[in-house]
């Protein structure tokens, strides 16, 4: 993540009061349009709020017993309040995070992971505390017999939802919530926060004036909401 004057925690706290809305809207009008990872990335809770900054783990779709290269190590990479995103490539069958694994990267301080594929072991997962999954599907399948982690903190490229892939570089903020996962390039990341809050600010004054009676036109035209 590009440096910021907001440190790391409040901005991951700051964004957690956020909704995905805002965040589009203020891409949107940036110019960048395609920063919604694919519909089908959910959260296993529909109350998950996750954000903070990517780092990337990239799977190779080929078995270990066929001379795999020794798999990167995930522990390593993984810091206080980021987020794990992984790219299995074209193998969507495998549970590509078990709970072994997101318990020790959970350890390190991750707070979450977003896959472009299966989580496994998801009752463990849910106890997992400070820990949100995204993930396309959950699987019984191990994922080691048919690909493993070869690479860490590089561009994997994630479906997209207007795109055929989203790029995620290490550093890009990942902010997920009941209606997706959005990806902020790393310079954008206190713009886009700032701009978004004003947004949830005035669509907050709206609501309210909304239940006490006021006209809907005027709500809209007064705040500037949709």
């Amino acid at each position: 993540m590009a440096k910021t004057k907001i440190p790391l925690e409040e901005m991951i706290e700051r964004y957690r009061k956020l909704y995905g809305g805002p965040i589009m809207d203020i891409l949107d009008r940036s110019g960048l349009h395609d920063q919604w990872l694919h519909k089908s990335i959910k959260p296993l809770r529909m109350d998950t709020v996750i954000a903070g900054p990517a780092v990337t783990f990239l799977h190779t779709t080929r078995p270990r017993w066929e001379g795999q290269p020794k798999s990167a190590n995930l522990e390593g990479a993984v810091y206080p309040g980021c987020i794990v995103v992984v790219d299995p490539g074209k193998e969507q069958m495998s549970g590509h995070m078990g709970d072994i694994t997101s318990n020790s990267v959970a350890a390190k301080g991750a707070r979450g992971v977003v896959i472009d594929g299966g989580i496994r072991d998801t009752k463990n997962q849910l106890q997992i505390p400070d820990w949100g999954v995204f993930c396309k599907f959950t699987s019984p399948l191990e994922q080691g017999y048919r690909e493993t982690y070869t690479d860490v903190n590089v561009p994997v490229f994630m479906e997209g939802s207007l795109t055929i892939y989203v790029q995620v570089n290490p550093g890009d903020w990942i902010f997920g919530d009941c209606d997706g996962v959005i990806v902020v390039p790393k310079d954008m990341v206190e713009e886009v926060l700032i701009e978004a809050e004003k947004i949830v600010e005035r669509e907050n004054v709206a609501r309210a004036k909304m239940r006490e009676g006021m006209d809907p036109q005027r709500v809209r035209e007064q705040y500037k909401v949709g």
